[in-house]
C-alpha cells in the first residue's frame, strides 16, 4: 500500500539530492582546464618573447643593431606594462604622508590609511 506508492513516487531507487552538482563540477573542472591551458599558453609566450631578445646576453649594447634596439625596447616595454605604474604611485603618495619621518610603513600608520 503506502509504502509502495512512497517508493514509486520518486522514480527510481538511485537519484542524485541535486542534480545540477554533477553539472557544476563539470563546468568547473572545464574552467580549471581552460586555466591551466592559459597559463601554459602565457608561459610559451613568455619563453618566445626571452627568445627575440636573447642576443643581449651574447653581445653589448653597444654592437646591437637598430632592429635589436627595436626588439629590446619593445620587450622592456611589455615587462613594465606587467605592473600598475598608477598604483604604485598611489602607494607612494601614501607612504610619503602616513609613513612619517622614517618613510617605512609601520602598522598604526597602514590602519591609518586603511580608515
Amino acid at each position: 500500500g503506502e509504502a509502495d506508492s512512497d517508493s514509486n513516487s520518486s522514480g527510481s531507487d538511485f537519484e542524485c539530492e541535486d542534480p545540477g552538482s554533477v553539472r557544476d563540477w563539470c563546468l568547473r573542472g572545464m574552467l580549471l582546464l581552460f586555466y591551466v591551458a592559459l597559463a601554459a599558453c602565457s608561459f610559451q609566450a613568455l619563453l618566445v618573447k626571452l627568445t627575440m631578445v636573447s642576443f643581449t646576453v651574447f653581445r653589448g649594447p653597444s654592437h646591437w643593431k637598430l632592429r635589436e634596439w627595436g626588439l629590446f625596447l619593445g620587450f622592456v616595454n611589455q615587462i613594465v606594462g606587467i605592473t600598475s605604474i598608477a598604483e604604485l604611485e598611489l602607494q607612494r603618495v601614501l607612504l610619503f604622508v602616513f609613513g612619517g619621518s622614517a618613510a617605512v610603513w609601520h602598522r598604526d600608520e597602514y590602519e591609518a590609511c586603511n580608515e
